[in-house]
């Protein structure tokens, strides 16, 4: 079956979620992905949640999921011998994904004039936390950091109407898994330029800027209008409004349009509230939002989720379950679809994986392949990628410079 980025080949050297993420992304298209891990491994395959609760660099849900249908080789960029085998390797491919502070790739020779000297056509990927220019670029920094910088945690939790509460942090490295979209999408319009021009260039993510993107109505308030959005204004609007308890769990709602404002009246018993001069008016409703609120609450109150939202879609109110990660994978909606796979890992076992984020027609995404072992492909690499003998991968294992 055809795959839309088969032929293209990707250097990846990068660590974590967000880059690795990225990679993943072009990966899950068909396009060959070559992971560079340090002897160690990648620092993510270390980290918890293990599979089976038994710590190994093999069992790292994060690392399975952000590395499916990659290759492994591993190299110690501290020698000289390493950054060669690096250059050659980034020689012939088409996009090198990188991860890091520019100094450092600089110092051994691996900045982008150097390598493209011998790839003209080669688009260099730099990924960094707070960028390359500017007064924070040195920051030590974590995906959490990146989250506060944004302005978006002063936002949360949304609906509380308590602006004087601590800010919470945004959960599921939902900074990191932000930017590797972002980085891909850049890669994917480098080589659209490349097909036209035949040029290569290099990109600049950082995951600060792609995470203040899509802050669109915060980032976009504040600078036309002055007004510094908070946690209580949330409340006010009753557009995102708060989650409201059912007998098992929650519902979300979220309201903007008059006829969804109706149909939730008509739906909680409240249709005398309908064509009512306050229950038009955008102000005169928010002053007027804990009373809206109350009857939502005593509504949802007397059934289950699932029934809850039966009741509220049949009368168009736009009004989902909270669910749990559990009730996420089981969910019929997501099974009827698709969207989970299950891929079998040598040391890991068979696991469910969220899969395409979209669905093409003539070349759908493909799952042939788990994470790689550590370093599993390297003398598969070296042989018949860069044509390396087997003598000279043996001295190169026994230097532990693979």
């Amino acid at each position: 079956m055809a795959k839309a980025l088969e032929g293209i080949r990707v250097i990846e050297y990068a660590s974590g979620a967000g880059v690795p993420y990225a990679s993943k992304l072009l990966a899950d298209m068909g396009a060959d992905v070559i992971k560079i891990e340090p002897l160690e491994g990648d620092k993510s395959r270390h980290i918890a949640p293990f599979v089976g609760n038994e710590a190994n660099v093999e069992k790292s849900c994060l690392f399975l999921y952000a590395n499916s249908n990659k290759r492994s080789i591993t190299l110690d960029l501290e020698t000289v011998e390493g950054v060669n085998i690096f250059k050659d390797l980034v020689k012939g491919a088409d996009v090198l994904v990188r991860q890091g502070p520019p100094e450092y790739f600089n110092s051994k020779g691996l900045s982008y004039e150097e390598l493209s000297k011998d790839n003209e056509g080669l688009i260099l990927s730099s990924n960094t936390l707070l960028g390359e220019s500017g007064p924070y670029k040195d920051y030590a920094a974590t995906n959490f950091t990146v989250s506060h910088m944004t302005g978006g945690t002063v936002l949360y939790p949304h609906g509380t109407g308590d602006g004087d509460r601590a800010p919470v942090i945004m959960g599921a490295n939902m900074e990191a898994f932000d930017a590797g979209p972002i980085s891909a999408i850049g890669i994917l319009a480098a080589l659209h330029w490349r097909f036209r021009s035949g040029k290569g260039q290099y990109i600049e993510n950082c995951a600060l800027d792609a995470g203040i993107a899509p802050l669109t109505t915060e980032t976009v308030i504040f600078p036309v209008f002055g007004q510094n959005f908070d946690r209580s204004g949330e409340t006010q609007r009753l557009q995102s409004s708060l989650n409201f308890e059912c007998k098992d769990g929650y519902l979300g709602p979220f309201f903007a349009q008059q006829n969804e404002f109706d149909n939730l009246a008509r739906t909680v018993g409240k249709e005398e509230w309908i064509g009512q001069e306050w229950f038009t008016d955008m102000a005169q409703r928010r002053a007027r939002c804990e009373e809206i609120s109350d009857a939502m609450k005593e509504f949802s109150s007397k059934y289950s989720k699932a029934e809850a939202v039966e009741i509220f879609q049949s009368n168009k109110v736009p009004i989902g379950p909270v669910d749990t990660p559990a009730e996420v994978v089981n969910s019929p909606h997501y099974n009827e679809r698709g969207f989970f796979i299950d891929i079998e890992h040598p040391v890991a076992g068979k696991m469910k994986y969220p899969g395409r984020p979209f669905i093409m027609s003539k070349t759908p995404h493909t799952y042939n392949n788990p994470a790689p072992l550590l370093g599993a492909d390297t003398d598969e690499i070296l042989k018949n990628v860069l044509g390396y003998d087997e003598e000279k991968i043996a001295d190169l294992r026994k230097s532990n410079i693979i």
